[in-house]
């Protein structure tokens, strides 16, 4: 625009030349100030920072051969810039700049602009960062976590396998304490005089059992990992007890039925232990598995008592020692739900596992029977049965577990965990299907009761480090 200024004074000046005769005097001090004027309201334009341009129109040169009738600028309409145009530098001497109207207001597009309704909108792309489906997961000023949790926007669009880094290993330790319950009712020792039960299976209490319970992941990208899971507890230790003097009555324990009871104890003992490999699959909130899993479940019960009659003296003892065990094996499918995260240091997640195994069951049995003073008829003896089978058994897990992160590399854990078997070998229902014959102490029937069922509950608590 500088140019088509200077370029009209040029004209002017040479007009002025050829004409100079036929203007009326002070006509060139008219002509000057009139240019400098012009030159001054586009500069003060210019530095305003106004988004409009002022055109201004050549002077009219209608016959440079006739008389010198004066020319009269006429200005144009004030119009709105072209969309691309550029204002070139006033100093001839660099080198032309280009001018943005993008940078010279500030940010705001020229599409912005031009709107009709423009209230100083920022249409620029959003990033990210600064998306709110995103951002909410950031609560508070603590540094996110290397163990980020997955976004609602990475979830319904696509990208849900999980978290965009993770790190590579993960181990956890934790000490496991475990509970038996439902331990199946069988009646063990009734009244003499009523024949009502005064000892059942069911009355055992067994104490809580402490075992360690390992597990590695390896994750071979976002999406899918590896997992080895294994854990024992033992000493799932109860018992009960009859009060002397009786007289109490054997529930046919094994097959004998002896009364003047005096005492009589019961003790339980019991295992479990578990190996599985999974392959892990993550699909935004939750994680399904598939694999293999190793379950032994064993379990054992003495029962003691003592007997003694007056009329006619005997005194003398009875051990029924019974041993049940289970090993499963077999495929499983789980799922590990992501409950709560939201990238701070407290997550908490559920897991759910179950399978129907391959069972290799078997019970042993062991009678013995002594006296002091033995009565009239009485025969000592110790016998031994056993049975096996093969058949196919349930097992379940259910949990939930509570990770608080201490470090950027460590956590700790706190959880609750339930374990369901069935269609099981469990030393109470032996008592009725392997027999002896009295008299003799022969083998009278040989069998074994896979329909018991196992209930295990508890907390655990560990550690939990990443690498």
């Amino acid at each position: 625009m500088i140019a088509r200024v200077r370029r009209r004074h040029q004209l002017a000046t040479n007009r002025d030349v050829q004409y100079v005769e036929a203007r009326p005097a002070g006509y060139a001090l008219l002509s000057g100030l009139l240019f400098w004027s012009v030159v001054v309201l586009v500069s003060t334009s210019m530095t305003t920072g106004s988004a409009s341009e002022y055109v201004i129109s050549d002077l009219r040169d209608n016959n440079h051969e006739t008389s010198g009738r004066q020319s009269v600028d006429t200005p144009r309409s004030k119009t709105a810039p072209e969309p691309e145009a550029e204002i070139t530098s006033r100093d001839d001497t660099r080198e032309p700049e280009s001018f943005s109207f993008e940078k010279f207001l500030g940010g705001v597009t020229q599409a912005a602009l031009l709107r009709p309704d423009y209230e100083e909108i920022d249409d620029r792309p959003v990033s990210r960062s600064e998306d709110p489906l995103v951002s909410e997961w950031n609560v508070g000023n603590e540094e996110p976590l290397a163990y980020q949790p997955v976004s609602p926007k990475e979830v319904f669009h696509g990208d849900i396998c999980g978290p965009p880094c993770c790190p590579k290993w993960i181990i956890q330790a934790d000490a496991l304490f475990l509970w038996q319950n439902n331990i199946a009712s069988r009646s063990l020792f009734l009244d003499s005089a009523t024949g009502a039960t005064v000892l059942d299976s069911s009355d055992i209490s067994p104490s809580v059992g402490i075992g360690p319970r390992i597990a590695l992941f390896h994750n071979i990208n976002k999406c899918n990992a590896f997992e080895a899971n294994y854990f024992i507890v033992q000493s799932l230790t109860g018992t009960a007890s009859l009060p002397p003097p009786g007289p109490y009555e054997q529930g046919r324990l094994h097959g004998l039925v002896y009364s003047d009871i005096t005492e009589a104890t019961v003790n339980t003992d019991s295992q479990i232990q578990s190996f599985e490999l999974n392959f892990r699959q993550r699909k935004g909130f939750a994680t399904l598995l598939t694999g293999f899993r190793y379950v032994q479940w064993t379990s054992a019960m003495q029962i003691n008592d003592n007997l003694g009659a007056v009329a006619p003296p005997a005194a003398g003892s009875d051990v029924f020692t019974t041993t049940t065990g289970n090993e499963l094996y077999g495929g499983q499918l789980g799922c590990d739900l992501m409950l709560w995260n939201r990238g701070q240091r407290i997550r908490v997640n559920g897991v759910g596992k179950a399978g129907v195994f391959f069972n290799q069951a078997f019970q042993r049995s062991n009678v013995t029977r002594s006296a002091t003073v033995p009565p009239v008829g009485f025969t000592p003896f110790s016998t031994t049965i056993s049975q096996s089978i093969q058949q196919t058994s349930f097992f379940g897990e259910v949990g939930g577990n509570a990770t608080v992160e201490l470090t950027d590399w460590l956590s700790w854990r706190v959880g609750y965990n339930l374990f369901w078997l069935s269609g099981v070998a469990t030393p109470a229902n032996q008592l009725s299907v392997a027999t002896v014959d009295p008299g003799t102490g022969n083998v009278a029937t040989n069998g074994i009761n896979t329909s018991g069922s196992v209930l295990l509950h508890g907390v655990n608590t560990g550690v939990e480090a990443r690498w």
